[in-house]
């Protein structure tokens, strides 16, 4: 079926994302080779490799500069796959023009290490960042699988009666298991995901046992009061485009203050074209949001390009340029 998405995602149409485990131990393997993501503040950012007892994480903050707002930046892959090179280069944007430390784990991967093990590392490095750093303010994000970790992460130290986030940044976010919606019926063949994937992801990631944990699946989670302010962005052509925004309607009944972002033309995952300038747009967007958390003192880009999501559509604009806004 073809769909109207923007011209910079047409290269993608007939890619879909592999959940064969052979494959995935394929591509798993090969990622850290291919996939090294690259400086883009050269002298601008610190990174440093923290070493916790099952996985590691890479820290980026910008240089000279005592970190006091963190962000736990969780990455998609549908719960199988390592981060790509567009994962860590978002990390590194988010720490720059947000001025924080951004702490971005390379969590253990199912089916070899199902549900629960991914939360818990997730867990293990939000609780290192409160004990290590006690952050002036600190959030959690994640795309994809990773915003279901970030969910999840979220609702545990809720449950748990730890400090709960400041804010959560939930992008196209994989919630709930049970699969229900009518995007989920709709979107069958769309570009790099589909409810058919989204299907076999969820048995590989929870199986029948642990299907319907909130702590895996947050949509199933009875009670959303308490949960973090939250920035939730949607893709239209995605699966998962109906259960995001049903998520956000229910954290508003629930008292949460929501910034809602429905994008257009878009498929899920299309931040794999970094040089779009709509999806750069998105990124303005998801900066502006972590500034006015932060209560930053730059200006948001949002702020100082308040048309910029209608006019950008194509990647003929660049803005981000060294350590213009660092």
């Amino acid at each position: 079926m073809g769909y109207d998405i923007l011209p910079e995602f047409q290269k993608y149409a007939k890619i879909r994302m592999p959940v064969n485990p052979l494959i995935l131990q394929a591509a798993n393997f090969m990622m850290p080779m291919i996939q090294h993501g690259k400086d883009l503040y050269p002298g601008c950012l610190e990174h440093k490799k923290i070493m916790f007892r099952n996985f590691t994480a890479d820290m980026f903050f910008p240089a000279g500069r005592k970190p006091a707002h963190f962000l736990l930046y969780c990455h998609g892959g549908a719960f199988l796959m390592k981060a790509a090179a567009y994962h860590k280069n978002l990390a590194q944007r988010y720490a720059m023009e947000a001025g924080c430390a951004v702490l971005f784990p390379d969590y253990r991967l199912t089916p070899k290490n199902p549900f629960p093990a991914q939360i818990q590392d997730c867990v293990q490095a939000y609780r290192w960042l409160l004990k290590k750093y006690h952050p002036k303010k600190i959030a959690v994000g994640g795309d994809s699988a990773g915003a279901a970790l970030a969910a999840g992460v979220a609702l545990y130290t809720l449950k748990k009666g730890l400090r709960v986030p400041d804010a959560a940044m939930l992008i196209y976010p994989m919630l709930d298991s049970r699969m229900s919606t009518e995007s989920m019926k709709k979107y069958t063949d769309t570009p790099l995901w589909n409810s058919v994937l989204n299907r076999e992801a969820w048995m590989l990631y929870a199986g029948e046992k642990n299907l319907h944990n909130p702590l895996a699946s947050p949509m199933e989670a009875k009670d959303l009061r308490g949960f973090p302010q939250t920035y939730l962005e949607t893709a239209e052509y995605d699966c998962l485009h109906d259960e995001g925004i049903t998520f956000a309607h229910r954290l508003e009944k629930s008292g949460v203050l929501v910034d809602l972002n429905e994008t257009q033309r878009t498929i899920h995952g299309y931040d794999i074209a970094e040089d779009s300038g709509y999806v750069k747009a998105q990124v303005c967007r998801r900066i502006s949001y972590l500034n006015e958390i932060y209560g930053s003192d730059k200006t948001p880009l949002l702020r100082k390009y308040p048309d910029w999501t209608d006019k950008v559509t194509s990647s003929n604009h660049s803005i981000y340029k060294g350590c213009s806004r660092g």
